[in-house]
């Protein structure tokens, strides 16, 4: 693959709206989540806390990675029983 940088992501459905979430249940907190890398803060993408938009202070509540030396990296969502995925957002 040479010099190509992968960050793969799987994430479940954010429903926006009264309405929708009904329809689009947040299906995130339902699931396991493992990461190659900081595996330990792979539950944080769930935990509801978002830094405030434009910050680049995420208070230590975010799962990233340091840099291309982590690279690749995964995070992976796993169901219990399938689910159907209608949004992701990372």
């Amino acid at each position: 693959m040479g010099n190509t940088r992968n960050l793969i992501l799987a994430a479940a459905s954010l429903g926006t709206g009264l309405a929708l979430a009904a329809d689009n249940p947040n299906l995130a907190p339902r699931a396991e989540i493992t990461a190659s890398v900081a595996a330990g803060a792979a539950a944080k993408v769930v935990d509801g806390l978002l830094p405030a938009p434009g910050s680049r202070d995420d208070g230590r509540s975010v799962w990233s990675i340091k840099g291309e030396k982590e690279l690749p990296a995964s995070l992976v969502f796993t169901w219990k029983e399938p689910v159907t995925v209608s949004t992701v957002v990372y």
